[in-house]
């Protein structure tokens, strides 16, 4: 190694005989190892060109040995952002000054860059101005400042997403009906992604499929055709299913939409994004999906930040939920009341007016015994009303429970017949019955199915004047049996068509000729055995009521 010329901090050489007295050759010995074993790259350049580097600076730039590096420019050692840099430190040191500390980059003999610390001093090198230079490899602490930036921004956008959803939760919080919260749940979810379509479906009541609720872009005559999917099916149908978000970047080519590519094409969109709906408690309500005309791949910040949202917002649909049921007990309750003050009070006033009458010793036979049989009518329909609010609650709280067993078809419909007349009364009513005998027979609760017969009846002989016509009737449609109960009465207007098996419709939409159970409690049968039940009216024309039951795979024909 050749000799070396030390300098003072100040730039100022030292003169040698104002150094400690040590052995030269000592010196230089110890000099060269601290060198050799400095972890700190160490590199000697004379006007830019190498002319010593340690093992550290070696293996800091990739080399095999140093005589890969001796002879180049330092500048080929350095990234080309930083070399005119470079270039002026170099100048610098001819001139006398002393460049202070710089963070670069190198680049490695195998073209990778490192982040290191340099200081560069001058020094005296075989006789001739030469530079110093000590390189530290800071490539972790510079890691660590990335990271700690990146963590900064990360946290920065976080912050940014939750006064967003902030603002979006103030202002759901607003709306306490569920449709409104819906409509505002789904709106702002479009504008929060920048998407051009938007759906919020909600699982069915058996959780078999979904259906919409709300949309914006959609026309109905896309949402004919994909408005209720089932569970696993398509992006919303696979989102409940596996429970998690699923993106469709390109309807065309993802096999999950492939039911609805022509639905997608209706509507003239390429990319979808479903995310689930979870409630509180883990169970899936539904799901909120986006649509893009174009092919749309989300980002994982916005992917957070839409589950996020769905979280907020299946909550807030849980609320709306229990305040829409709340209002729902209110009103119900209500009704009860109302049917019971106003039903109730007619009756009951009857049979204190006839046991007022009883109690008269003078009062004739025939005259008492008119009185008992209006206290016993009283009585009977009190005890109807009383029993149809029974049948009504535990309809809508668990459902009726079904006593079924084999039934003759063709004899419950005789059965239904032999009750017109005797819920006709005096009533002059023309009846015809059409009963099949090769009718099959059915698995059904028989005394329920008598009660769907007596309330269709009863309401059929209430609207129908004097002279007027009742018809009984059953078809077999090979895998249901279809009965109908058919009346030439007032007819029911077409607004009113879709409400009539709601309970206590009667009293709220015409006069007060009953409490407006008898449809509900008829449809609560009718459905839990698999049937259907359905009206088609005609106001000056009558009205007929359908319901079917299902026959047994194995009934004889």
């Amino acid at each position: 190694m050749a000799r070396l010329r030390w300098w003072r901090r100040d730039g100022h050489p030292v003169e040698p005989d104002s150094r400690p007295s040590r052995s030269p050759s000592g010196t230089e010995d110890r000099f060269r190892n601290l060198v050799e074993l400095s972890p700190d790259g160490i590199l000697v350049h004379g006007e830019g060109i190498v002319l010593y580097i340690n093992p550290a600076g070696v293996r800091l730039w990739g080399a095999a040995d140093p005589e890969e590096l001796l002879g180049s420019s330092v500048l080929d050692l350095v990234g080309p952002e930083y070399r005119e840099i470079v270039q002026e430190r170099i100048a610098e040191l001819k001139t006398g000054q002393r460049p202070g500390a710089l963070e670069q980059q190198i680049t490695r003999r195998d073209g990778t860059k490192v982040d290191i610390e340099s200081s560069t001093v001058p020094i005296t090198y075989e006789g001739r101005p030469a530079a110093e230079v000590v390189v530290r490899d800071i490539s972790a602490r510079k890691q660590q400042e990335r990271d700690l930036l990146e963590q900064r921004d990360q946290l920065a956008l976080y912050a940014e997403d939750m006064d967003r959803l902030h603002e979006l939760s103030l202002r759901l919080t607003s709306h306490l009906e569920l449709e409104g919260v819906l409509r505002e749940v789904l709106a702002a979810a479009v504008a929060l992604q920048n998407a051009d379509m938007g759906v919020l479906m909600l699982s069915s009541a058996g959780q078999q499929d979904l259906y919409t609720v709300a949309s914006i872009g959609f026309s109905d005559e896309y949402l004919d055709l994909a408005g209720r999917v089932a569970v696993g099916m398509g992006a919303c149908g696979t989102a409940v299913a596996e429970r998690r978000a699923v993106i469709v970047e390109d309807v065309e080519s993802d096999p999950i939409f492939a039911p609805y590519v022509e639905a997608a094409r209706l509507a003239d969109y390429r990319s979808v994004f479903s995310c689930p709906l979870y409630g509180r408690s883990g169970e899936i309500l539904g799901t909120l999906a986006t649509y893009f005309r174009e092919r749309h791949s989300p980002s994982e910040r916005e992917v957070r930040l839409v589950e996020l949202y769905a979280r907020q917002a299946a909550q807030l649909i849980e609320s709306a939920r229990l305040f829409e049921r709340t209002q729902q007990a209110v009103q119900a309750r209500n009704e009860v009341l109302a049917i019971v003050s106003h039903d109730l009070r007619n009756p009951v006033h009857l049979i204190s007016s006839c046991a007022d009458l009883l109690r008269d010793p003078s009062l004739p036979e025939e005259r008492r015994c008119q009185q008992i049989e209006i206290m016993r009518r009283s009585a009977d329909r009190m005890n109807r009303l009383i029993q149809d609010l029974l049948d009504v609650s535990v309809i809508e709280a668990r459902g009726l429970s079904l006593e079924r067993s084999p039934v003759n078809a063709a004899g419950l419909v005789r059965e239904a017949c032999e009750m017109i007349g005797q819920i006709a009364g005096r009533k002059a009513l023309r009846i015809d019955c059409d009963v099949p005998e090769t009718l099959p027979e059915i698995h059904a609760d028989r005394d329920r199915i008598l009660q769907v017969f007596s309330n269709l009846i009863g309401n059929a002989v209430k609207f129908t004047a004097e002279g007027g016509r009742i018809s009984l009737r059953a078809v077999d449609r090979g895998e249901e049996i279809e009965f109908s109960v058919t009346d030439t009465g007032p007819g029911i207007p077409e607004a009113h068509l879709e409400h009539v098996f709601d309970r206590f419709w009667q009293a709220k939409h015409t006069s007060r000729t009953g409490a407006g159970l008898g449809l509900a409690i008829a449809r609560g049968i009718v459905e839990p055995h698999g049937g259907r039940i359905w009206v088609e009216s005609e106001v000056g024309r009558g009205s007929t009521f359908y319901f079917t039951l299902p026959v047994p795979r194995n009934a004889d024909r």
